[in-house]
């Protein structure tokens, strides 16, 4: 699926608006800190720095 973003300023910082469709179908972007690493000119990968707990272990 394709995202429009927006770029915009927070502060004195700039930054990318994400859509709300974006951040409810992936809520790993809701809020943290995040890498973004540019893959080729005009084209950029975005990743969660999340520490990724292990899952739970299920009861009998």
């Amino acid at each position: 699926m394709s995202y429009t973003l927006r770029a915009t300023t927070s502060g004195k910082q700039h930054a990318l608006a994400l859509p709300k469709k974006f951040v409810d179908e992936h809520p790993e972007f809701a809020d943290g800190r995040f890498s973004a690493h540019v893959v080729a000119p005009g084209h950029v990968l975005i990743s969660t720095k999340l520490q990724l707990r292990s899952p739970r272990r299920m009861i009998p």
